[in-house]
């Protein structure tokens, strides 16, 4: 028995003996090998030999990846000397992820190993990988005890993995570890694209969502004894940070991996059926409603200004939203009381100004984005609906968001419109676990109003307060709301500006409204207490989130202000559905009825905050 041999037989001793009988019947080790002529034919015989000291029955497989060396004629050689070697050669380098491709499909055993062929990782430890194989996991990862790389090299690594681990979810402790042992039934039931390094993350992710169990072993690193990484270079530096973002897009965003998770409401073979019919079905909803509230927004704005045939769309703060899109946060010479544009958020103004650029002036271009935000906003209700009451309740919730008694506000420069859009969709991707894409529009909404940052509190409600998933869902509107902040310290020497300026305005809190309740504000109070007593009514028919979520976005102007509280009820998507599914056992005139007294109310109330000039 050589020293190696010997090596092996230590660590198996030392394990408590060989692995479980019969769970290995057919073991295969493959290597990629591209210009590793020093190493690969040792490689190769150190494999073989633990294969014998364990005494599984295996083959070994080398993917040539195109060697301009002496590869060829050492693996040539090394067949010659052990016939359980076969040797995969491609005529043309193909990359690292083809390499593996290959490998995968050339190796026939029940469970899989594959390694590096540049030698920086030791096969004999292969057997302790083999004594954590059971009944229980299907992929025994390897981690590196520690990287025989320079400080730089290791620092990058380092980065690397948490960059991602974190945006791909991977639970393992290193990602860049090529050191794996996999079972070959699990295997099978994924298929690998990429071509680049970055298959190591796609085959990790897929491994994992399709249900193998990890185990995790450290294993030693070792310093290259010839030739020297080409991953540094910028072409393939830039080409990695493509094909990371390509794969991301895909297997997170998208979720093309087949595992597309639905909530227990819908079935997953009815889930194409919702999808394609949500836009259908408020087709008509929308058309209809934006045809009332836009022939009232013109209507009253011209009783107002004679002759301003957009005066009702730019009322009160449309006109904050459309100088802003305009000319930016000017900052004014400091006054006593003074009115400033820092309360209003950015993100409104900053769509109006991008959707302005191509030549549409900007009040147009704000209705325009009300229009197309609304009725993405009516779809997500839709789909929501479904899956939480019915289809019959997700057509009414519809009808009930587009008639609503303050509906026309969509369709004013208000950010309303795109703030009932983005918390919709958020809670439809968290349902659907697309954590990262429900942080993004927690992010926006962050961006939209100030008490929009709770949407990202009840969306982790949802999410279960799991770890992990608080952090995709939080780190957007952390983001977020720090550069906002950052903005505000930068252009005016005060990080809170946009709270402090809210002084300048003459407010009613709870504490003003109680001892002097005016009768704009009761108006406000009114709207939004019967939307949250319908919330409560319904709340063991919807989420507990969704509960949440209405209460916090309301809170907040109890002591900011409660004069605009019944515009924040009108974007909350909650009451429509639970309202939604309250009515739909009741008869059908029923309905109609309320629906036409709703379109009676819009046309009060426009008259009310906009002719008779009353704060909205």
């Amino acid at each position: 028995m050589g020293e190696s041999e010997r090596r092996v037989a230590r660590r198996v001793a030392a394990a408590g003996g060989p692995p479980e009988t019969g769970l290995i019947t057919h073991l295969s080790v493959f290597f990629p090998c591209y210009d590793d002529a020093t190493t690969i034919g040792e490689l190769v015989t150190r494999a073989a030999g633990t294969l014998d000291t364990l005494g599984l029955d295996g083959d070994i497989v080398v993917v040539n990846d195109g060697s301009r060396d002496d590869s060829a004629a050492v693996l040539a050689t090394t067949a010659a000397a052990d016939r359980r070697l076969h040797v995969v050669t491609h005529e043309r380098n193909r990359g690292y992820g083809a390499a593996l491709q290959s490998g995968f499909a050339a190796a026939h055993g029940d469970w899989v190993f594959y390694t590096d062929g540049d030698g920086q990782y030791d096969p004999q430890e292969l057997a302790d990988l083999v004594q954590l194989a059971s009944d229980d996991v299907d992929v025994v990862q390897g981690y590196k005890l520690g990287r025989s790389d320079n400080l730089a090299r290791r620092a990058i690594g380092r980065l690397y993995h948490h960059v991602v681990a974190f945006l791909f979810g991977l639970r393992i402790r290193d990602t860049d570890c090529d050191f794996r042992l996999i079972r070959r039934r699990v295997l099978d039931r994924i298929e690998l694209t990429e071509t680049s390094g970055v298959i190591c993350v796609e085959l990790v992710r897929k491994l994992r969502d399709a249900g193998a169990r990890f185990v995790e072993v450290g294993v030693h690193h070792y310093p290259r004894t010839s030739g020297r990484s080409t991953f540094f270079r910028p072409a393939n530096v830039a080409r990695t940070l493509r094909d990371l973002a390509r794969l991301w897009v895909s297997l997170v965003v998208r979720r093309s991996d087949g595992r597309e998770e639905t909530t227990p409401t819908v079935p997953a073979h009815a889930d194409r059926a919702v999808r394609t019919s949500s836009w259908r079905d408020v087709m008509a909803p929308f058309f209809v409603s934006r045809a009332i509230a836009d022939a009232l927004l013109v209507a009253v704005g011209m009783l107002r200004a004679p002759g301003a045939l957009l005066n009702g769309f730019t009322s009160w703060d449309g006109r904050w939203y459309r100088a802003i899109a305009l000319h930016g946060y000017v900052v004014p010479p400091h006054v006593p009381a003074h009115e400033t544009p820092w309360p209003f958020f950015p993100l409104l103004p900053g769509a109006l100004r991008m959707v302005a650029s191509v030549g549409i002036p900007v009040t147009w271009a704000g209705i325009a984005c009300n229009h197309v935000a609304l009725f993405v906003a009516l779809v997500g209700i839709h789909r929501l609906a479904v899956r939480h009451a019915s289809r019959t309740a997700a057509n009414l919730a519809v009808w009930l968001a587009a008639l609503g008694p303050l509906a026309f506000v969509f369709s004013m420069l208000y950010p309303s419109a795109l703030f009932l859009a983005v918390s919709v969709w958020a809670f439809v991707w968290v349902e659907e676990r697309r954590d990262a894409a429900a942080g993004f529009l927690a992010a926006i909404a962050a961006l939209t109003r100030p008490n929009g940052i709770v949407l990202v509190i009840a969306l982790l409600i949802a999410a279960g307060f799991a770890a992990r998933r608080v952090v995709r869902i939080a780190l957007p509107v952390v983001t977020a709301i720090a550069r906002w902040v950052w903005f505000n310290a930068l252009r005016t020497g005060d990080p809170l500006r946009f709270l402090t300026a809210k002084r300048a305005w003459r407010e009613v809190t709870l504490i003003g409204f109680v001892l002097r309740p005016t009768g704009n504000a009761v108006v406000h109070v009114a709207v939004a207490a019967l939307a949250v007593g319908v919330v409560m009514v319904a709340r063991k028919r919807i989420p507990a989130s969704w509960t949440w979520f209405s209460v916090l976005y309301l809170v907040p102007s109890l002591a900011l202000g409660m004069v605009g509280l019944a515009r924040y009820a009108t974007d909350l998507f909650p009451p429509y559905i639970a309202g939604a599914s309250i009515l739909e056992r009741r008869p059908a005139t029923n309905t109609r009825t309320l629906l036409a007294v709703f379109v009676v109310a819009q046309a009060c109330f426009a008259f009310y905050f906009i002719v008779g000039r009353q704060v909205i």
